[in-house]
Order: structure tokens, then sequence, then C-alpha cells
């Protein structure tokens, strides 16, 4: 026969592997998800600003003023690269 204390014991580790294993999953999903949308976020306002800087000439083609997009793109090493194709 199992003791009521044994029982207790046996339901409250049964309840806290199920709360952390439910915890884990949606923590999980929360930090993919907030991951996702700040570097969406990030993709967007750089795409805007690359696309500020952009003309196009006589001739068709795609001229950059370097003086209209933000100096982060313009230090070596700053992990802030783009290459635009026209």
């Amino acid at each position: 026969m199992i003791s009521l204390r044994n029982k207790l014991g046996l339901g409250l580790m049964l309840s806290l592997i199920g709360m952390f294993t439910l915890a884990w999953f949606f923590i999980g999903l929360s930090v993919r998800e907030l991951f996702e949308n700040q570097m969406s976020a990030r993709l967007q306002h750089d795409a805007e600003n690359l696309l500020g800087g952009i003309s196009i000439d006589q001739s068709g083609d795609l001229i950059l003023d370097h003086a209209r997009i933000h100096g982060v793109y313009q230090q070596p090493f700053s992990g802030h690269y783009f290459v635009i194709l026209g």
C-alpha cells in the first residue's frame, strides 16, 4: 500500500514535470517569435535606409549616394553589409 506522502510526492513530481515541459515549450516559442520579429524589423529598417540612398541616372543604372546611407555600412567589420542588384 502506498502512503499518502508517497502519493502526494509522486503527484507533485508529475505536475512539476508537466509544468516545466509546458514552460520550456512556450518560452521556446516566445523567444523564437521575438527573435524573428526583431530580425524582420531590422531588415526592414536596413532596406528603407538603403533605398533612400539609391537614385537612377539617365541611362537607367542605379547610383548609391554614400552620403545618404547610415555610416555603419561604411565601417569595416561592422557586421552590416549589403549588395544592391539592379
